[in-house]
């Protein structure tokens, strides 16, 4: 009988010791020489836990929605052949140049219109599907896109010749390339989680093919859109509040507005057109 009390009072000290030690954290193995040895918290060799980074707020769906157009006043800029002699391919696909595109109505296509004011930060519940850029009759398609940071870009190339996806650092376009990469034809598509600053605009390139470029706005709000072939926008579920938008084109700069945005119906606004002088030709 002793020898059971005994026994069975091992088992409890065990137990409890057990107990007490379940808040302490686990030693972390790392490989050092070849082996595996033990490093517990605290060691040198051991990373320290890094502090729970603060979450931020997740506004409610809003209501509110913009709208507007987009126009440029005046006669646009004309549009001169692109020289696609380089590549046989893309020869045979004749193109005018797409640096500023104006409907007949006087819209302008490619404009980036987003909020850049009065909704940030903003956690998103999850991350949005890739933005897909597509290589296709020697063009990036779409030509201005925006993303959520964080949101991976996917490049597919539907030609049948080599491209070359070139992503420029927005802080230092002139110098080395965030990403770098050719594409055959009709490969298979890459994929890219660019690492930039929310607000910046990255520019992309082919470098097999001068003519063929891009731009990825990073917001840190889903409150972002681009103008279509008539200069249309619409931006929809904004909280009631105030906001600052602001509209940018790769050649005729930005240009921003103040406005509060009500609950149903849409507001529309009016942002100043661009004009003749706003435009900046690409460098030779």
């Amino acid at each position: 009988m002793s020898r059971f009390l005994v026994m069975s009072g091992l088992v409890v000290a065990i137990a409890m010791a057990s107990g007490c030690d379940r808040n302490t954290k686990p030693a972390i193995t790392k490989k050092v020489g070849g082996g595996a040895k033990e490093l517990p918290p605290g060691h040198p060799g051991v990373a320290p836990t890094p502090a729970p980074q603060p979450t931020p707020a997740q506004p409610a769906a809003g209501t509110g929605s913009v709208t507007g157009v987009i126009k440029f006043d005046g006669t646009p800029p004309v549009m001169p052949p692109q020289d696609r002699a380089i590549t046989a391919y893309c020869k045979a696909k004749p193109h005018d140049a797409t640096w500023v595109l104006v409907g007949k109505g006087g819209g302008v296509k490619d404009v980036l219109i987003r909020v850049i004011a009065g909704a940030e930060p903003y956690a998103m519940k999850q991350q949005p599907a890739p933005l897909v850029i597509d290589q296709k009759d020697c063009l990036y398609e779409p030509r201005v896109a925006g993303i959520v940071r964080g949101q991976a870009v996917e490049f597919r190339n539907s030609d049948d010749t080599l491209h070359n996806i070139d992503i420029k650092d927005p802080a230092h376009p002139d110098g080395a390339a965030l990403y770098n990469n050719a594409q055959r034809g009709n490969g298979e598509p890459q994929t890219v989680t660019p690492s930039v600053a929310a607000g910046s605009i990255i520019p992309i390139r082919c470098d097999a093919h001068p003519w063929m470029e891009t731009w990825v706005g990073v917001s840190d709000n889903p409150f972002f859109t681009v103008t279509g072939d008539d200069g249309a926008f619409a931006i929809a579920g904004l909280p009631p509040g105030s906001y600052q938008l602001e509209a940018w084109h790769p050649y005729l700069g930005k240009k921003t507005l103040d406005v509060t945005v009500k609950a149903d119906p849409p507001t529309t606004v009016d942002f100043p057109p661009f004009k003749a002088p706003d435009f900046r030709p690409p460098k030779p």
